[in-house]
């Protein structure tokens, strides 16, 4: 019982940390999604925790300003196991949080924290979560009666979220070629691998980056009418000075039927959107 008792005081959080169906917004509209790690290190009398907890109430308020959301990461093996006990026999499955939905940080804040009986010395950073960027950094050496100080916690939560608010975390992917769309998500930069859908033919796409310019892409759709379809080429990205921007596609493409192959040339050019959250999910 007293197991059951503990699993269920992490099920408030649930909600602040999972995606649910009926959410009622878009990665499109979200700010950066950002988890606060323990920091690591010690003061005297003090664990360098503590300064990570001071920070928690000035990046909340500030990465929710500019449309954002801090997630508790300290406890987030508490809400998985929560999670993982709504699934049992116990919990109503038609209320229970459904897994797989955990939201994933764009950026995960940082840091270690030393000093002496006078003087604390902290090094904090947000670095984002697909590609290990380092976003924005504050350090510094004050002495140990401003630990406590809140206009430093804000002083250091506003160098720091600042840029993040700024931050583009990918880009979503929106097309067409003939009746089928192409759509997706980019987490990161354009310089690794990504994919995109076109679900009206069960079709996959892949792009293989050269560099944040171009690459090369190829596609299979399982079911155009019935038949099958593949396709190859190269690609190029044309930056849009308000951010964002267009792939061009130069390649063949060709259905299969019985009676034979069928090919043309693939000229379309597909627009990427940045967003300011992937707004990934997952389990960990």
């Amino acid at each position: 019982m007293k197991a059951r008792v503990v699993l269920n005081l992490g099920y408030a959080a649930v909600a602040s940390l999972v995606v649910f169906s009926g959410a009622a917004h878009s990665a499109e509209s979200w700010g950066p999604t950002v988890a606060l790690v323990d920091f690591e290190g010690e003061l005297p009398h003090v664990k360098a925790r503590g300064l990570s907890n001071l920070l928690i109430e000035p990046v909340e308020r500030m990465i929710e300003a500019c449309g954002g959301r801090e997630r508790d990461w300290s406890r987030r093996a508490d809400i998985q196991k929560e999670i993982a006990f709504q699934q049992t026999k116990y919990v109503d499955p038609t209320t229970a949080a459904k897994p797989g939905q955990l939201l994933q940080p764009d950026v995960f804040i940082t840091g270690t924290v030393s000093g002496d009986a006078n003087n604390f010395t902290w090094k904090i950073q947000a670095v984002a979560a697909v590609g290990g960027e380092v976003i924005a950094e504050s350090a510094g050496t004050e002495p140990n009666d401003k630990l406590s100080s809140f206009a430093l916690h804000d002083q250091i939560a506003k160098q720091l979220i600042d840029k993040i608010c700024k931050l583009r975390a990918g880009y979503k992917i929106h097309g067409r070629m003939d009746d089928a769309t192409i759509s997706g998500t980019i987490c990161g930069s354009l310089d690794k691998p990504f994919t995109a859908v076109s679900p009206e033919v069960a079709g996959t796409w892949s792009f293989t980056p050269k560099s944040e310019s171009a690459g090369s892409f190829s596609y299979e759709a399982k079911n155009i009418g019935g038949a099958t379809g593949t396709g190859s080429g190269t690609y190029a990205f044309a930056p849009a000075p308000q951010g964002g921007g267009k792939i061009k596609l130069a390649g063949t493409g060709s259905i299969h039927t019985p009676v034979g192959d069928f090919s043309a040339a693939i000229t379309e050019s597909i627009s990427l959107t940045p967003l300011r959250s992937c707004g990934r999910v997952g389990t960990e």
